[in-house]
């Protein structure tokens, strides 16, 4: 795989993260989770959006390499047109909300893509937005990737066992458990 600024994208839930940390360790591209700086109160992000903005897609995205996940709707535009390529996790819903019911109540304490000591809230606006994700991002998407100037190569992926079976085409090595 001769790509050097893959975008992970998909519903909360779905295992983008865990994805681009395996990306990172087949490919040897740094990895970007969004939500780490995001929530990081170090940076204040979360309460600079404007500043948010600018960060991504001034100096992230202007990088020559990464695996970058986190789906951010107000950088998506930017961050698909500077992608080589787009993995779409288009997961179940009931698999996308199994995914944020285990990492709150399961293993989400050890996540790598939140800051130090972050606590997961299972909040309704969460719900909803899994509920809504495939209904109203599926196509938008589509139309971000359609609309870049040079469009990515995208890869949709339904379900974790696609998911593995693509990552082991990556480098010919099996899959980690990606969720």
């Amino acid at each position: 795989m001769a790509c050097s600024r893959i975008l992970v994208v998909g519903s909360p839930g779905t295992g983008k993260s865990r994805i681009a940390v395996e990306l990172g360790a087949r490919l040897g591209l740094p990895v970007v989770h969004l939500d780490r700086l995001f929530h990081d109160p170090a940076h204040g992000y979360a309460d600079d959006r404007p500043r948010w903005r600018r960060h991504v897609v001034e100096e992230l995205v202007t990088q020559p390499r990464w695996v970058m996940d986190g789906h951010y709707a107000s950088t998506l535009a930017q961050r698909i047109a500077a992608a080589d390529l787009v993995v779409h996790l288009d997961h179940p819903t009931r698999t996308a909300l199994r995914g944020v019911v285990a990492r709150r109540w399961g293993r989400g304490q050890n996540r790598p893509d939140v800051p130090e000591g972050w606590r997961e809230r299972v909040s309704w606006e969460l719900l909803v937005s899994v509920l809504r994700f495939r209904s109203t991002e599926r196509a938008r998407i589509a139309e971000l990737v359609a609309a870049a100037p040079h469009p990515p190569v995208v890869v949709r992926l339904g379900s974790r066992a696609e998911v593995r079976r693509w990552l082991q085409g990556v480098d010919g090595r099996p899959a980690a458990d990606v969720g």
